[in-house]
């Protein structure tokens, strides 16, 4: 759950992992792009000048050096810690589960999503999340990208794809109290409060969810 920072694979620690300029904007329209597993295109109050937001698979081999990259920029690192740690855990995670954030076909961040097992609920005090959730972590690493709505579109894409999984009922995202800009974002993405929690790394957090069915709004 968007972990402050990621012990190695099978004890991964959740807390908060949002960046704070994340970027900010409400709903579009999913078009999917060309070689794109989905995009969502200009519309509502979604910032005018990037057209189009998609998803393209993560490739360890051709991708590591630019994730590598993102993850040592200061306004990343603030919220993911150690970028080495971060960087080694995307290497032995199921690519499948792994997603680079184009924009207008430029890469420009980064996604990867799980389902959090009952010892890392238990670690974070989180035992009472519903069934059903799939939490997600996500970056903009390029910075000239950064507060121009494209983190809370490209969960969008995501969640529509999640929604083709009938096992999965919420998506969800763990972000600090003091992230405000990212939580006025994600509010607008669709994503509500579940509750705050207290992460031993990072304080106050908060975790929020996204109902990915009707009968769960």
């Amino acid at each position: 759950m968007g972990a402050a920072f990621v012990p190695p694979m099978g004890s991964r620690r959740l807390g908060p992992r949002l960046v704070a300029e994340a970027g900010c904007g409400g709903a579009g329209t999913e078009q999917p792009g060309p070689g794109s597993p989905g995009s969502v295109s200009k519309g509502g109050t979604m910032n005018a000048d990037v057209k189009q937001v998609s998803l393209r698979p993560f490739d360890p081999a051709t991708d590591r050096q630019r994730l590598e990259l993102w993850l040592r920029r200061p306004h990343v690192a603030r919220w993911w810690g150690d970028g080495r740690t971060a960087l080694n855990e995307a290497m032995q995670r199921d690519p499948a589960f792994q997603a680079v954030i184009m924009a207008e076909d430029i890469p420009v961040g980064f996604l990867c999503w799980q389902r959090p097992s009952p010892g890392e609920l238990r670690e974070a005090g989180l035992t009472d999340l519903p069934d059903g959730v799939m939490d997600i972590d996500i970056l903009i690493g390029e910075q000239e990208w950064v507060g121009r709505g494209i983190g809370p579109r490209a969960l969008q894409v995501l969640a529509d794809r999640l929604r083709g999984d009938p096992q999965l009922v919420y998506a969800g995202l763990a972000t600090s109290v003091s992230n405000g800009r990212a939580i006025r974002a994600y509010e607008k993405a669709g994503f509500e409060l579940f509750r705050e929690f207290d992460d031993p790394q990072s304080g106050p957090c908060r975790y929020i969810l996204m109902p990915l069915r009707e009968s769960e709004c």
